[in-house]
């Protein structure tokens, strides 16, 4: 019973020790968790991050407690003390030794994903899947170097490919960048190589760029100051409010109808329901998806979109975040709206309306 009482306060003890010789060597180095050097340490520490009980704070909890010996800890107590191979019966020597071993093993496991071999191959298309060339390739990716971190540069080639090979890490971003194109921000761009990302030289990553073409004299929501139009769709007799977008105004007169049914002020959290309404009486809506919604649809415009909200239903949300293509007028002329509401805030418009008759709502 001798060896086994003192087993609790030896592990706080050893465990204490070498957090402080871990934690001075993590101060010593920069990066952040991703780095590889921190996530070694604080892995090591706390078993992988597996739960959020590391076996550290399990020893600290039995020596801190009144248990008289190895026996009266938790069940999950020993079990992370057996996964350290801390057993009852060791003495001193035996488990500052098991420790060390344990400590090893972790960070080295943890290391190990830090090392993983990375090859990269890509290829970068426009809209019209033709190749881009000379596009530039910025690849930054975590290591275990000082750092936590790399980077380099490539072009593309004549065929649009680059490629990335003979060196090591764990997760790898590539991104691109060239003149006269769009980037989009859907593109995949994190690898993660300890995850098992493997790349085919014979079926590169394919990325697409947007070249810009050529862009319009678009009236927009720019009103003074702000980009965006910001305003209240309450009205003292509860009649919709119109916005005009050619004077950027909100009022009785424009071109786009708006209503919504929202709780009381201060009766928010008790609601149950709201509604929003968007209303085009001569012309439409058409809901779009596009990173870049730079060409208006000839058809599908609805002269009414409306929202309603009930909790308990799966479209249940707090929060409205729309973006659509417009059509209105005689002749006609086309624009794109994004609107963002809450159910207890007003109303954020952002808007780009093509004047000429044209469906290109690309700006210049």
């Amino acid at each position: 019973m001798k060896n086994t009482r003192l087993i609790p306060l030896l592990v706080v003890g050893v465990l204490l020790v070498g957090t402080a010789i871990w934690w001075r060597h993590s101060k010593s180095r920069t990066g952040s968790e991703t780095s590889g050097t921190n996530e070694v340490s604080e892995v090591a520490l706390t078993e992988g991050k597996k739960s959020n009980s590391s076996p550290g704070n399990a020893a600290e909890r039995v020596g801190n407690s009144d248990a008289a010996d190895f026996a009266q800890a938790s069940a999950e107590q020993e079990r992370k003390f057996a996964r350290m191979g801390v057993t009852p019966g060791m003495t001193k020597e035996q488990m500052q030794k098991r420790l060390a071993d344990w400590s090893h093993a972790q960070r080295e496991a943890v290391t190990e994903n830090w090392r993983k071999p990375i090859e990269f191959y890509g290829k970068v298309m426009d809209q019209h899947e033709q190749p881009v060339a000379s596009v530039q390739v910025h690849f930054i990716w975590t290591d275990a170097s000082v750092n936590g971190s790399s980077e380099t540069d490539k072009l593309t080639d004549g065929q649009g490919q680059f490629a990335l090979q003979n060196t090591t890490g764990r997760i790898l971003q590539v991104w691109l960048s060239k003149d006269g194109y769009y980037v989009p921000k859907t593109s995949q761009n994190n690898f993660d190589y300890a995850a098992g990302y493997m790349a085919d030289p014979n079926n590169p990553v394919i990325f697409h760029l947007l070249k810009k073409g050529a862009g319009a004299d678009l009236i927009t929501s720019q009103h003074g100051a702000s980009s965006t139009l910001d305003f209240s769709v309450s009205t003292p007799d509860g009649s919709p409010i119109r916005v005009d977008f050619f004077s950027q105004k909100v009022g009785r007169d424009g071109q786009m109808e708006i209503s919504q049914n929202k709780p009381a002020y201060g009766q928010w959290q008790t609601a149950t329901g709201w509604s929003y309404r968007l209303a085009i009486p001569d012309g439409g809506l058409v809901e779009t998806g596009d990173e870049f919604p730079f060409e208006a649809p000839t058809s599908g415009f609805q002269p009414v979109v409306e929202f309603k909200f009930q909790k308990g239903d799966t479209n249940w949300t707090e929060r409205l975040d729309k973006t659509f293509y417009v059509a209105f007028g005689n002749p006609r002329k086309y624009g794109r709206v994004h609107v963002e509401t809450t159910m207890t805030t007003g109303t954020i418009l952002d808007y780009a309306i093509n004047p000429d008759g044209s469906r290109n709502l690309e700006p210049k």
